[in-house]
């Protein structure tokens, strides 16, 4: 696990995460004219993934403070990391089986 010890490169941290916040609508919209968005959205949410899993098992043991990413995941609850792919699951389907449908008329289908 990294832990930041300076004050000043959490600050950076801080910032760069508030720029990734909109990295879906903004990609999104870059990629609009050239790609459906049914495959927009599965490549990001894939590439996503695979970043955060890379992520996890590099970035996520580095230093010499802290638990790597396998012992932080092992102590989680079986039924807490059930319920998140549970959800991934649930919020994804609707997406797998209407292709061509939009989000925002799969949400009206399902909330009505």
């Amino acid at each position: 696990m990294f832990i930041v010890q300076n004050y000043s490169l959490a600050i950076v941290f801080c910032v760069v995460t508030m720029l990734c916040w909109g990295s879906w609508g903004n990609t999104q919209k870059l990629a609009s004219r050239t790609w459906r968005y049914e495959f927009f959205y599965w490549d990001y949410v894939v590439g996503v993934l695979l970043f955060s899993i890379l992520s996890a098992f590099t970035l996520g043991s580095i230093g010499t403070e802290g638990r790597s990413f396998i012992p932080d995941l092992m102590q989680a609850d079986p039924l807490n990391i059930g319920s998140a792919f549970l959800g991934g699951i649930i919020l994804t389907l609707p997406i797998f089986c209407f292709r061509q449908l939009s989000l925002f008329a799969v949400c009206r289908l399902l909330f009505r």
